[in-house]
């Protein structure tokens, strides 16, 4: 993280420098720094849940498709922003980024016809009053909201609890929206570490097919879980009790999680897993719908 510049003295920003517009404008984080914590925190992904081959890298000029000239609008985001778009890494592939959200692959849309990118699309946040009225985060007292034109969308949720993940670069923060939840907002960095520590701890919990658990901290039994206790659980009992979760990590720690992660195996397991559950309990952990994926790829 770069050091914040000298307080501005301009008449516009007495007391320092809160004008988006001052030639002091200072970011939190570079373009490089930004690029390089999205890749670490990606490539850790594709060791559990993704795959290498969906994660894909940038060009060393940025991505062809998101430049002025190929139809990024000038309303739609600062240069700034652009240019951290143009050099982030992003991941492809059908896995659930978030709960009940997906990663944003803006690496394959067309700036000229996504939805992403028209005046009143899903990722043209606005710069008016609005904005700042809606604004549903605490601030310090005198700070603005970010504007809407240094926002960039990372994920599409839907449903209650469904993620939205929005990277504020002009203060280099990380806004998690869980729909019709709480929200909350982290340090770019702090995020990532955190969400890398949740889920080496199995606190949150990927399956092929399935929308992404979110397990949490809970106290953990010595002994091992048997399958004829998973199975044999109270049949009116819904998927997601202790002892389902506690198996579930069980396995995935059997299968090598989180270092030497055997996912196919450990995948077809547990699939396996949920369609016996299904016959004596009549529920599951809950399966994706592949039409989750278009909401994306507008």
């Amino acid at each position: 993280m770069s050091s914040p510049p000298q307080p501005c003295t301009g008449f516009q920003c007495p007391g320092g420098c809160t004008n988006q517009d001052c030639p002091s404008t200072w970011y939190p984080y570079t373009i490089q720094e930004y690029t390089a914590m999205f890749l670490s925190y990606y490539k850790f992904l594709t060791t559990l849940h993704y795959s290498p081959s969906d994660l894909k890298i940038p060009p060393p000029q940025g991505w062809p498709n998101l430049t002025r000239e190929a139809g990024m609008p000038r309303y739609y985001k600062t240069d700034f922003a652009v240019e951290v778009m143009r050099h982030l890494p992003y991941l492809g592939g059908n896995h659930h980024y978030e709960y009940k959200s997906i990663m944003i692959d803006y690496s394959t849309l067309n700036p000229r016809t996504s939805v992403w990118f028209q005046p009143n699309g899903l990722g043209n946040y606005p710069k008016d009053d609005w904005w700042e009225h809606a604004w549903p985060y605490d601030l310090p007292a005198g700070q603005k909201p970010p504007r809407g034109d240094s926002l960039i969308p990372l994920t599409v949720g839907w449903d209650s609890g469904g993620i939205v993940l929005i990277l504020d670069v002009q203060r280099g923060k990380i806004i998690e929206e869980e729909l019709r939840c709480d929200n909350k907002m982290y340090d770019a960095q702090e995020y990532f570490d955190m969400m890398t520590s949740k889920f080496r701890n199995l606190e949150r919990v990927p399956c092929d097919g399935r929308i992404l658990g979110e397990f949490g901290e809970m106290k953990e039994r010595e002994e091992p879980v048997t399958e004829e206790e998973f199975l044999g659980q109270d049949p009116n009992e819904g998927w997601g009790t202790d002892l389902d979760k506690a198996y579930i990590k069980q396995l995935y720690r059997e299968h090598g999680w989180p270092d030497n992660f055997l996912r196919e195996e450990c995948f077809w397991v547990v699939n396996d897993l949920m369609e016996m559950a299904m016959e004596t309990r009549d529920d599951e952990w809950e399966a994706w719908d592949e039409n989750d994926f278009v909401r994306a790829r507008r």
